[in-house]
């Protein structure tokens, strides 16, 4: 479940953004359990995209001590392009006395760049303390394509696919839970038919005021179950795919085989099916919205991590919601990102399960089959079909994606309503700040 705000605020979008902003970076002030070291990126630009009318391309490495030890040791920054080639590079040796700081401007030069994605990577190397950083930025990034581009039929088997889901009855089921209830929301069980003919369950709660309200749907990160999410100016429904909470059985997920059922078979991975789920979800909302008190038109969809990859396939394959928010979404430009993974070997799960499956020792032809099934559930080839609002935000320490495959997915997207940040200092959880300005941005959607 995302995290939420107890108030919505009435701001346009562009005070949102200098309201957002000045929090990014009041933030470190109030922080009650402050990192006596501290090792941070902050470019130029907040969202790190730069154009040929911008005089400054690039960011400043930030290195604070406060730890009572004198730090002695290096600084390595540099900037890779594409294919990993380095266009700028610097080792900086440091000795920084308790209370002391180093900056490094990272200024990259216009006239030798290529349109594109270029990773930020800084080193810090000392005995106290070791730490790396990695960001992206993007220089005229709208210009710029992948080479990596989705199969012929992408269309047609995703036409098959909704003709297979549209030919199974949904059977909607929409059971009142008085026991969850209380004085603001009414809390209701929804089950209905999905592919397979598998019953998906999921949780939709409605203000209990008079009127009709915008709806979030939610799709919860892999193996979090869904729960009645309560708010008293917007509905809320909250999905179950296949395999997990009240969709669990007869197929429940696990980290380690769930994502590769089926990897060799398109028609029967189980990405298929979660995206049909998700799909049948948003069906719901469209033929059932008006009798529950739902303003159609204003739906948005969340998710964060492989719920964000769900979101974003449905929002593709369903066309209707007015917006899409996705945290940490993983998953995205698998051939860039596996390819990574061979240089860096530094990838946390779910990349690592994928690394394994292809070097399977008693299999010759996992990489092949895996790259071929893939092709036709990457969200990176299903971008160009999102033509609604959409925000990403994203922690630039995860291990779990590779940031400029995200920024990929980003430049693909079918629409100009569209804002990336970048916490460059977290992992998966993001500071406040973000949450803050997502739900005003949730806000100004609806």
């Amino acid at each position: 479940m995302l995290n939420k705000a107890t108030t919505y605020y009435s701001l346009t979008f562009k005070s949102i953004f200098i309201f957002s902003i000045c929090l990014l970076f009041v933030i470190p002030v109030f922080s009650q359990h402050k990192d006596p070291i501290t090792f941070s990126v902050k470019p130029f630009r907040n969202n790190g995209f730069y154009t040929t009318d911008d005089t400054k391309i690039g960011c400043v490495i930030r290195l604070f001590n406060d730890s009572s030890q004198v730090l002695e040791g290096t600084v390595l920054c540099r900037v890779t392009n594409e294919n990993n080639i380095p266009v700028f590079t610097d080792t900086s040796y440091i000795t920084i006395k308790d209370g002391g700081s180093f900056y490094k401007t990272i200024r990259l030069n216009k006239t030798l760049l290529k349109p594109g994605i270029y990773e930020v990577q800084a080193f810090l190397n000392t005995p106290v303390r070791k730490d790396s950083l990695y960001y992206a930025i993007g220089y005229n990034a709208e210009q710029y394509r992948s080479s990596n581009q989705p199969p012929n039929d992408l269309s047609l088997y995703w036409q098959d696919a909704k003709k297979e889901l549209a030919s199974i009855p949904p059977n909607y089921s929409i059971n009142k839970r008085t026991d969850l209830a209380d004085k603001y929301s009414d809390v209701y069980q929804i089950t209905f038919q999905s592919a397979g003919n598998i019953n998906i369950k999921s949780w939709l709660t409605i203000p209990k005021e008079k009127g009709i309200f915008p709806l979030l749907m939610q799709v919860p990160n892999f193996l979090q179950p869904a729960i009645p999410d309560k708010r008293r100016e917007v509905a809320v429904f909250s999905i179950d795919p296949r395999g997990s909470g009240n969709s669990a059985d007869p197929i429940r997920a696990d980290s380690a085989g769930f994502l590769l059922w089926n990897i060799n078979q398109k028609q029967s991975y189980i990405f298929r099916s979660l995206y049909l789920d998700c799909v049948r979800g948003l069906e719901f909302i469209y033929s059932q919205g008006a009798t529950l008190k739902i303003d159609t038109t204003k739906v948005t969809v969340a998710g964060e991590g492989i719920g964000a990859t769900l979101a974003a396939a449905a929002v593709a394959l369903n066309g209707k919601p007015k917006g899409l928010y996705l945290q940490n979404p993983l998953m995205i430009d698998m051939p860039s990102l596996l390819a990574l993974s061979e240089q860096r070997k530094a990838f946390s799960w779910p990349v690592n399960l994928f690394q394994n499956y292809i070097h399977h020792p008693n299999s010759t032809d996992n990489a092949s089959s895996f790259f071929y099934t893939w092709r036709y559930f990457d969200p990176l080839y299903l971008a160009s079909q999102i033509h609604c609002n959409v925000l990403i935000q994203l922690g630039g320490k995860s291990s779990s994606y590779y940031l400029p495959c995200i920024y990929h997915f980003y430049t693909r997207l079918n629409t100009s309503q569209k804002e990336i940040y970048v916490c460059p200092d977290c992992n998966n959880a993001l500071k406040s700040t973000f949450y803050t300005f997502r739900d005003m941005w949730l806000n100004e959607v609806f």
